[in-house]
């Protein structure tokens, strides 16, 4: 499934693709951008493929057309950024492989894992100290953690109140 969605201003008209980029839809988003480049003459050009899930080599060859003929590719999400990073560093085809979501994640994974041992990184998480437990302890932190179990000692707690109550009303001490 594919699909586009434009919306359009005084200064710039947005294309925005969702779902698979492959197949019969590379042709229909070719005819939407030829559309989209007559009906906006003198406007910016922007294609936001942040909805992509997947695309195919024609697809990423389109991208890459239409990226000369002056479109601007964005994109938010890790998929959407490597795809745009790769067909504009990318001008020749990429080995002819199709992309989907997970590729894009894995390529930009890897990405900031080296950033990370380069020493790039200007984030660094806090760094907290290591909880050393047996088994016996973790299996009680885990289930002192776990919503079921505390609802259930909540459910034990009010029903030991309710006995405790309960007795003084049936030995008539009211």
């Amino acid at each position: 499934m594919f699909r586009v969605t434009t919306d359009a201003d005084a200064e710039q008209a947005r294309l925005k693709l969702e779902g698979k980029l492959c197949g019969p839809w590379v042709e229909e988003f070719r005819r939407c951008w030829d559309l989209t480049k007559e009906v906006y003459p003198g406007h910016l050009l922007v294609v936001d493929l942040s909805g992509l899930t997947f695309i195919g080599v024609p697809g990423k060859e389109l991208l890459r057309s239409i990226s000369r003929e002056g479109a601007r590719l964005e994109g938010a999400g890790l998929f959407a950024r490597a795809l745009v990073e790769e067909v504009r560093t990318n001008p020749k085809e990429s080995g002819g492989k199709p992309m989907n979501a997970g590729t894009g994640i894995l390529r930009s994974l890897a990405l900031l894992i080296l950033a990370g041992f380069a020493g790039l990184s200007t984030a660094r998480a806090q760094e907290k100290p290591v909880l050393r437990l047996t088994l016996g302890d973790g299996v009680q932190l885990a289930l002192k953690q776990n919503p079921r179990v505390q609802m259930a000692n909540l459910s034990a707690a009010q029903s030991d109140q309710d006995r405790v109550i309960a007795r003084p009303a049936a030995a008539g001490w009211y």
